[in-house]
């Protein structure tokens, strides 16, 4: 009699667990394939996306050295403006039904970027340095650390020669082209919304 209740309780036991394991698996299974929830946000105080709402795909890209964002030379001064300037507008965001005004941070530290060199270019700068120029070191350090980004680069950066070594490494990135039609196509929309239209033919 103890045999037939040992041989049953071990029948139970296991059955159970069992169908733990299943419904963990399902569980799991369900979590993965299931389409994601979409967010809901009413745009009022924080209550707003953490980053802009369009997915932006992993692409390569390899560093190189430029010869057209130099300092020296007043005929790449153009060129410097083409880091935040977009097709349309110059990187601000309007979302949500209320149209409230966003800038993507790679468009701010881009900003940075371009006023840095602004900076160097005025006769006092070494000794009367502008809040915007600290500013900007301050916001680029951040930045860098919350990236924390640990890709491995060959060999030691400072015993380079990159006059002559112009190529560096092949880096995963975010599309930067997607990121920027995107907030080209916003701007679009924010201009209609206020009454402009642009003849566009490149989007």
């Amino acid at each position: 009699m103890k045999a037939r209740l040992s041989i049953a309780a071990s029948t139970v036991w296991f059955s159970l667990v069992a169908m733990a394991n299943v419904a963990l698996f399902c569980g799991t299974m369900y979590r993965k394939l299931a389409p994601d929830k979409e967010l809901t946000y009413s745009w009022i105080d924080n209550d707003t996306p953490l980053e802009v709402p369009t997915d932006i795909p992993t692409v390569e890209m390899t560093f190189q050295e430029s010869a057209r964002f130099t300092l020296s030379d007043e005929s790449n001064k153009p060129n410097w403006l083409t880091l935040f300037k977009n097709r349309y507008g110059i990187g601000f965001t309007h979302l949500g039904p209320f149209h409230h005004r966003f800038i993507p941070a790679s468009y701010h530290s881009l900003h940075c970027v371009y006023n840095i060199q602004l900076d160097f270019d005025k006769p006092n700068h070494a000794t009367e340095t502008s809040l915007h120029f600290i500013h900007c070191l301050w916001y680029l350090r951040e930045v860098f650390l919350c990236n924390a980004d640990v890709s491995l680069e060959d060999g030691d950066f400072m015993t380079k020669n990159y006059t002559l070594e112009r190529m560096g490494e092949t880096r995963q990135c975010k599309d930067w082209t997607v990121a920027a039609d995107f907030v080209s196509r916003n701007f679009l929309d924010w201009a209609a919304y206020n009454g402009v239209y642009y003849n566009t033919t490149d989007l």
